[in-house]
């Protein structure tokens, strides 16, 4: 499996300039988080090789600590923010030669959101998972097609920056779509922070699926 095209492919997101939570590397999460089990005693400082091995009862909570605030933001440091974490998961697709690339952002949200800089939003106080998958073709190495969290999008619709597929990142719920969505505020800033990749850890997507389930 070539990195290079996981790397060639890798799509730009897009946040509403207001956007208050950011991806963060999971690792950094399960650090600043608690393994809660139903009969109240917890785990702490957990490893992304601990999750498989945690009931389905049990729930991951990051701490709300003072010296762990700066957890919503994804990174302990401001630089981090300019870029984003990206899981990847490549598969061969023989039959039609091409390969699914997908790519997962995790989002460690802690806190609400401010609906118009006042109101709680509180969908975003959860700790959510979000994905890309594009199909590529193996030899000509175009976009295929394009599924975000899942539901396929029209390929029509794609803005392309620098060649890599531009993503937007919806305020409050973080949902993916290719084209800015209005808020509840009225408006969407299409001229947001944009983030480029930081880096592309390949991960098992089971390990993904099952962290998705266990936080809160």
């Amino acid at each position: 499996m070539s990195s290079d095209l996981l790397s060639a492919m890798a799509p730009t997101l897009i946040f509403d300039s207001r956007e208050e939570y950011f991806p963060s590397t999971i690792d950094y999460y399960l650090a600043n988080s608690d393994a809660i089990y139903t009969d109240g005693h917890t785990i702490d400082h957990l490893a992304v090789i601990d999750i498989p091995s945690l009931p389905p009862t049990c729930t991951i909570q990051m701490r709300n600590e003072p010296d762990t605030a700066h957890c919503r933001f994804g990174f302990n440091t401001p630089v981090d923010m300019d870029k984003i974490p990206y899981y990847t998961h490549q598969v061969e697709d023989a039959t039609n030669c091409a390969w699914k690339l997908t790519y997962f952002v995790f989002f460690p949200s802690q806190g609400p959101d401010y609906l118009c800089g006042c109101i709680p939003w509180w969908t975003s106080t959860t700790s959510n998972l979000h994905s890309v998958e594009l199909t590529v073709d193996k030899d000509s190495k175009k976009l295929r097609r394009i599924c975000l969290d899942g539901e396929e999008t029209d390929l029509k619709t794609v803005e392309l920056f620098g060649g890599h597929a531009m993503i937007y990142c919806n305020l409050y719920t973080h949902t993916l779509s290719l084209v800015p969505q209005y808020s509840f505020c009225g408006y969407h800033d299409e001229k947001g922070r944009i983030l480029r990749p930081k880096f592309l850890e390949s991960i098992d997507p089971l390990i993904l699926a099952t962290l998705s389930k266990l936080v809160e």
